[in-house]
Order: C-alpha cells, then sequence, then structure tokens
C-alpha cells in the first residue's frame, strides 16, 4: 500500500552578495503548494523586502510578475548571530517588508504559495514558475530553500506550521 508523497527540497539560492539577489525559478505544474524559505545574514542591519514573482516562461523568459494575491507569511529574527530564529505568524501578503534590526542580524522568512492561485497570463498560458527577489541587500548572504508538497498529497489542513 503506498502513502503520500513525501515533500521535496529544491535549493535555490545560496551565497548571494549585493544589493539584490534572486532566486532560480521553480516549476510548480507537480506541486500543490510551494514553502519558500529565505535566511539572511544582515551584516549592517537595514530593511529587507522580499517579493515572490510569478512567471509563464522558465527562468524568468517571459514577463515576471509579482503574486497579485496574498499568501501567509511567517518571519523571524535574531540579533544573536547564529541563533536559533523563532518564527511568528505575520500579515497575508504580496510581499513582507522586514523591519531593520538596526546591527547585524541572522532573518528567516517563508512564504506558502498556493500553486492553484498563481492564475493565467491574458496572452501566454498558466503561470507555472515562481522565484523570490530579495532587495536591500548589503553584501548579505543569502540562502533560499522550497520544500514542495505534491499534488494528491496535501492539502491547506496538513501543512506544516512554523510557529514555535
Amino acid at each position: 500500500m503506498f502513502g503520500p508523497q513525501s515533500p521535496t527540497y529544491i535549493p535555490l539560492a545560496c551565497g548571494r552578495h549585493g544589493t539584490t539577489a534572486v532566486a532560480t525559478y521553480l516549476n510548480h505544474k507537480d506541486f500543490a503548494y510551494v514553502d519558500y524559505i529565505m535566511s539572511v545574514r544582515n551584516v549592517a542591519g537595514g530593511v529587507i523586502v522580499f517579493t515572490p514573482m510569478k512567471d509563464y516562461a522558465a527562468a524568468g523568459a517571459g514577463v515576471p510578475a509579482v503574486l497579485g494575491f496574498n499568501a501567509p507569511w511567517w518571519y523571524g529574527v535574531s540579533i544573536v548571530l547564529n541563533a536559533h530564529i523563532h518564527l511568528g505568524r505575520v500579515a497575508d501578503g504580496a510581499l513582507y517588508t522586514a523591519a531593520d534590526p538596526t546591527v547585524a542580524a541572522d532573518q528567516c522568512a517563508v512564504v506558502r504559495i498556493d500553486s492553484s492561485a498563481l492564475g493565467d497570463s491574458a496572452a501566454n498560458g498558466p503561470y507555472l514558475y515562481v522565484t523570490v527577489l530579495i532587495t536591500a541587500l548589503v553584501a548579505d548572504f543569502v540562502s533560499v530553500v522550497a520544500v514542495g508538497y505534491p499534488r494528491h498529497s496535501y492539502g491547506p489542513n496538513n501543512l506544516p506550521d512554523y510557529t514555535a
């Protein structure tokens, strides 16, 4: 007898420095939901903006667009570097702007994308690809990992809650 399929973990970005980081585009075709877990070592403090972007073509070859709907977010920060970060549920939104910790800090944001909510491009068909744009960086270290929950195995009532 077969049980539900396990989630798939996909590294999308690691070690990007500079003022902007763009993760690899992920195809949502086989996933009901995808959680994007974004970690930033904010070396100088400052506001960080996390923006999921959708596209109808792979690798952003089409016309990337903001989500167009509000998704659930979790966020946490630690000014003690390399310490455990406790995530809390924050307001749903198409993007998340993290407050300035004013000092070096480790920050983590998680957004859950419902693949069925991505919609269609009027001229080009369904939006299947998603990336995460992280801006306002200052030589910061960035890591993005996606957790894909397969169709027919996961629904809104059996997904993890990131709050401690």
